[in-house]
């Protein structure tokens, strides 16, 4: 008897321990971090990295992130993609600046993974593969919004200035589809061009120079705009008036105008974010760490999502400091932009 009951005993434990589902672990994801941490953009990689940084630990989040120096070149980017990917089961890659994003975009296909990409103009760029995502305005939308700008204050003669890579060629392509006076000179330098003298003496009769570049090249320009005694107007982007450019050019910047995301001008969200941001790090911080803060709690919001990471990228909507982040049928979140003039050291919006 006492047998039968112990026999049937086991049998009720063991349906009964078989009806008790194992504990669902939360999703982890990897996400494989490819930025300039050395050389001439090294500043924006580690801006970048810090606003990521401070939005992880400020919403506790368990994303793995796995950081590799791209040296801002194509070459030693896919090589520090491959090494993450080919070590770690890596969920997500994102990276930074066109001359390492866009042939990062081919490692995202041949992994498999989606690609978000900040700091990348290219207007075509998320038309180039189904796992290529941006968070950052396209070189149609920023340079339209130029172009309409200068057709509005009455400029006639504008020249061309412009770095000869995939941004300094999207801009100027943008920027002469919407601009309605004359092209008068179109110029490019190469990424180490830093002396614009001859180039600034040709340019003289310009009523605006339209110029895009990277930090160094803005330093070199209004350095040697102020020593040839040439007080031509700069229409430029946010690198243009950066803490990076401004800290080494003061009042120079004077008689500039650049196009900027919102997120670059004080409100309180943004406040907020300066006041934490310069707490942690000891200093203010520059306009890529909003991108590098959004795009943190882009990937949170794909951790906490059931779904696969390119599926979770099409559902999720974030509130970032660069407003609501969500991803369109093109794989584009909108970043809302203004036009900023410098005028006696002081950063304002454009009249």
């Amino acid at each position: 008897m006492m047998k039968k009951i112990f026999v049937a005993l086991m049998i009720f434990l063991f349906l009964l321990l078989g009806c008790v589902q194992p504990q669902e672990q939360p999703k982890k994801i990897k996400v494989a971090v490819v930025i300039p941490l050395t050389g001439a953009v090294a500043f924006t990689g580690e801006d970048f990295l810090n606003g990521m940084l401070l939005a992880k630990d400020k919403i506790n989040s368990n994303v793995e992130l796995y950081i590799e120096d791209s040296q801002s070149n194509a070459k030693d980017g896919i090589s520090a993609a491959r090494k993450i990917l080919d070590t770690e089961d890596i969920d997500i890659v994102v990276s930074l600046q066109s001359a390492v994003v866009v042939p990062l975009v081919g490692i995202a296909d041949e992994y498999k993974k989606p690609l978000i990409a900040t700091a990348i103009s290219q207007n075509e760029f998320t038309q180039k593969s189904k796992n290529a995502f941006r968070i950052f305005p396209s070189a149609g939308q920023e340079a339209a919004l130029q172009a309409d700008f200068a057709n509005k204050k009455g400029f006639k003669r504008v020249s061309l200035l412009t770095i000869s890579d995939e941004y300094g060629a999207s801009m100027k392509e943008q920027f002469k589809k919407n601009f309605k006076g004359e092209i008068i000179h179109e110029e490019t330098f190469a990424a180490g061009d830093t002396d614009f003298r001859t180039i600034l003496q040709k340019l003289s009769d310009s009523e605006v120079i339209y110029f895009a570049g990277y930090i160094p090249h803005y330093v070199a320009l209004f350095r040697q705009r102020e020593e040839l005694g040439k007080d031509i107007t700069i229409l430029s982007n946010l690198i243009t008036v950066s803490a990076a450019v401004k800290s080494q050019v003061g009042d120079l910047l004077d008689n500039t105008y650049a196009t900027i995301p919102e997120s670059m001008l004080a409100n309180e969200k943004t406040k907020e974010f300066v006041e934490e941001y310069t707490k942690k790090y000891g200093k203010n911080p520059d306009w890529g760490a909003p991108f590098g803060y959004d795009i943190m709690l882009v990937l949170d919001a794909i951790q906490k999502n059931s779904k696969k990471p390119t599926e979770a990228l099409h559902e999720i909507s974030v509130e970032g400091l660069n407003g609501t982040i969500s991803f369109d049928e093109n794989r584009e979140a909108y970043v809302q932009l203004t036009i900023v003039q410098a005028r006696k050291g002081i950063i304002e919006k454009a009249s």
